[in-house]
């Protein structure tokens, strides 16, 4: 199971709007953010199930995302086997464009999965040899489409584990 639930109630930037759009914006997004927080219970849950089951989830949510900080993922990292790895993904090839010139986006972004090999294909910090432009000023909807590259990671870990597991080691 691979989970993204949408991270805007939990972006720093949502948070920071609290104090410029008024006290009608504000109510409007605590309801938003408690229908974002049984999102993520429920998320929480099935992944829990693939767990207890033997089976594999992922988690992704941007890196600086306050749900990292809900008792709730609190409690999921302590699980044993359970693995937070941070990836730039522009090192995915996630790109934006600007004008007419199109460069990586680097999208900090964190995984949370119980599966050793598919953390180990996720775990790419930005190389820092190329330039980047940002995801503001209404560029973020293009980071909610994963690259190819993430997804080719995400199911070439998934290989990794399958194989490893029919050797009946225990990690």
């Amino acid at each position: 199971v691979v989970g993204s639930p949408p991270c805007t109630c939990f972006s720093i930037i949502q948070n920071l709007n609290l104090h410029k759009n008024g006290s009608e914006w504000k109510e409007e997004f605590y309801e938003r953010k408690k229908a974002a927080i049984e999102h993520m219970r429920f998320c929480v849950k099935i992944y829990r199930l693939q767990a207890a089951g033997g089976r594999y989830f992922v988690h992704e949510h941007p890196r600086g995302a306050t749900s990292w900080d809900l008792e709730m993922m609190k409690d999921l990292m302590t699980l044993p086997g359970i693995e937070k790895v941070e990836a730039g993904q522009c090192e995915f090839g996630l790109e934006t464009t600007v004008g007419d010139e199109t460069r990586l986006a680097r999208k900090p972004a964190g995984f949370l999965t119980n599966s050793g090999c598919i953390a180990k294909q996720l775990n790419r910090t930005c190389s820092g040899d190329h330039l980047h432009f940002s995801l503001m000023e209404g560029r973020a909807a293009k980071a909610q489409e994963y690259p190819p590259e993430l997804c080719k990671a995400v199911c070439k870990g998934l290989q990794e584990q399958v194989a490893f597991d029919k050797t009946g080691l225990c990690c």
